[in-house]
């Protein structure tokens, strides 16, 4: 990957503009939703 894809801070920069406007996050490839798991709790740094 290139510098300019990660923040200063080590996150990765989100190129998709719609992905901060969705209600939820589903990660599809293993079975899990932000509207049914709390993600944050399991993952912390999401």
């Amino acid at each position: 990957m290139d510098e300019d894809e990660y923040s200063q801070e080590g996150c990765v920069r989100l190129r998709n503009p719609h992905i901060p406007e969705m209600e939820q996050d589903v990660l599809y490839h293993v079975s899990l939703s932000s509207g049914t798991q709390d993600l944050q709790e399991m993952f912390s740094d999401v």
